[in-house]
């Protein structure tokens, strides 16, 4: 197929990235929803074709679909102000909690990553990496509900949630967001790790292989 002209008008948010023969696209965090997202992108990601009557046609479907999760979170941030509804905790609720913090911390981190980070700052981010890992292990093995308790109150509220402390089953809640938090960062840095092993000269790879050193040794002493 013969690529369209790059003189063709760009739909918003679609440009080139060096080194790259196919178009991106991204959208930038809306500034009362900034709070939300890790970096100034809400979301970055390959179009997947070098032909930009395509990559328009995918970046314009991407806007849409990333306004209507805007209006979204508009409105569950409304609705936070809200007195909220108490809930009583169940397996599956606990669940539903779970599943959506770790979607979204995959989202945020996946972000930064396209956002493209330089070897010395994965450097300079590897020891509190470590540090949180520890802290979570540690916390997993325990039970302790250290690494949330600043979290969970707000996670609580994007939930729309009021949970009891004294309810049974709050205890499970912290243990298994603690477990949740965990899991998503072994995650992430095995795909940095697959990302960039095709070339282990590299700075990138050098500071990758100090991240994950990091966040894997003990983890396998970990019962996740």
């Amino acid at each position: 197929m013969t690529n369209v002209s790059e003189d063709m008008k760009r739909a918003t948010g679609v440009q080139k990235r060096p080194g790259s023969t196919s178009w991106h696209w991204g959208i930038k965090a809306p500034s009362d929803l900034k709070h939300l997202y890790a970096g100034q992108w809400a979301h970055r990601c390959s179009l997947e074709t070098a032909d930009l009557r395509l990559a328009n046609s995918r970046a314009t479907a991407l806007r849409a679909e990333w306004v209507k999760r805007f209006d979204q979170q508009r409105e569950a941030k409304e609705a936070s102000q809200r007195p909220l509804p108490s809930v009583k905790l169940s397996p599956a609720l606990i669940k539903e909690a779970c599943d959506l913090m770790y979607a979204r911390m995959l989202e945020s981190d996946e972000s930064q990553r396209l956002e493209g980070l330089s070897a010395q700052q994965m450097e300079n981010q590897a020891l509190a990496l470590g540090i949180e890992k520890a802290k979570l292990r540690d916390a997993n093995a325990s039970g302790s509900s250290t690494p949330v308790d600043n979290v969970l109150p707000a996670w609580l509220r994007w939930l729309h949630w009021e949970v009891s402390e004294a309810d049974p089953l709050y205890r499970v809640l912290v243990r298994e967001l603690v477990k949740t938090r965990l899991k998503a960062r072994r995650r992430t840095y095995e795909r940095l790790r697959l990302t960039h092993r095709a070339n282990p000269n590299s700075l990138v790879h050098a500071a990758l292989s100090k991240i994950c050193r990091h966040v894997w040794t003990g983890m396998e002493r970990s019962s996740l």
